[in-house]
């Protein structure tokens, strides 16, 4: 089923649309705070008018498409300004399909499986409950409960988040800014690629602890702006693309971690697996590759370009986080 959304009541047009950005000049950094710090880094060419819900897939392959960014003088915070209005890009995420997604998420619960054993090896922690935020088809939280968690996850896309249901796996359909969910109930809460896709990741952090128990960890994957990767490929870099507004780095994650009063308990550098038939339709567009065999469409392979976050960190008391403007700003 194709999309259906009317683009002009999404992005809006001449006056509406400049009403609904509005101006940011006095915005604060989302990570560190600091207002007034924000100075150019790369110029963009996204314009609302031109945009779809089909542009913020998962596996959109737009790369090096990016909204005008400018960078944080004090912490190296990267972040589109002006910023895309929060409801505007709720709207798109609610509408996305992403049938190329569903047709490789058996091969991308590998990535989730290799974050299962890292919570229960290298931190030692037991099976209890886990939310998935941006749960997408919910193959974490079905990995999980194989695994032995109570897991749940949340989804802002009904397409997917009712995909989920029709395989029996927990997935709400909601956005954690709005979600009504239990407080301080969760051992564990993922945010894999997700903090980079909102329009207020310091609300955002605020909010999903409001869901963790005490002594709770958050494990959070984003793509590094300062990686070497990111900076070979510059303009061309794959993390440049319609979906994110925010790129952090090794010190600004931990800027905002620790801003909200988090402890850093361990990091690394995430591993993606990707079918040989996703990887070649990279280089085609997105585009399917038709010339490949059927039995090489599903060979695994690991791909790690060192350019992407995998932070774990621990928060004593949760319960005492009030928001971005709140104890620890």
């Amino acid at each position: 089923m194709k999309n259906e959304l009317d683009r002009d009541r999404v992005s809006g047009k001449g006056e509406t649309c400049r009403e609904l950005l509005g101006a940011d000049e006095t915005r604060p950094c989302p990570a560190c705070g600091t207002v007034g710090g924000l100075v150019p880094f790369r110029e963009g060419d996204l314009q609302w008018v031109d945009l779809r819900p089909d542009d913020f897939r998962i596996t959109d392959a737009q790369y090096g498409r990016c909204w005008s960014l400018h960078r944080c003088r004090r912490c190296g915070m990267v972040t589109a300004h002006p910023m895309p209005p929060a409801e505007l890009l709720s709207r798109f995420y609610e509408a996305v399909e992403d049938p190329t997604y569903m047709a490789e998420a058996a091969f991308r619960r590998r990535n989730f499986e290799r974050i299962l054993k890292f919570l229960m090896g290298r931190l030692g922690l037991r099976p209890g409950r886990l939310l998935d935020v941006g749960a997408a088809l919910g193959v974490l939280v079905e990995a999980a409960r194989q695994a032995g968690w109570e897991a749940y996850g949340i989804e802002p896309s009904r397409a997917m988040a009712e995909a989920a249901r029709r395989r029996g796996v927990p997935v709400e359909t909601a956005r954690l800014e709005t979600w009504a969910g239990p407080a301080h109930a969760f051992d564990v809460i993922t945010l894999l690629d997700v903090i980079e896709h909102v329009s207020e990741p310091d609300h955002f952090l605020a909010k999903a602890l409001q869901h963790l128990r005490p002594g709770g960890v958050v494990c959070i994957v984003t793509p590094d702006v300062a990686s070497v990767a990111a900076r070979l490929l510059g303009r061309r870099w794959w993390h440049y693309r319609p979906g994110h507004v925010h790129f952090f780095s090794n010190r600004s994650l931990s800027v905002l971690i620790e801003r909200f009063g988090g402890q850093i308990v361990a990091r690394r550098r995430y591993c993606w697996f990707f079918s040989l038939d996703f990887l070649l339709s990279r280089l085609h567009g997105g585009q399917p590759v038709s010339w490949l065999p059927e039995g090489c469409r599903r060979w695994v392979f690991p791909v790690n370009l060192r350019d992407s976050l995998e932070v774990y960190a621990r928060w004593s008391h949760p319960e005492s986080i009030t928001g971005a403007g709140g104890a620890f700003t």
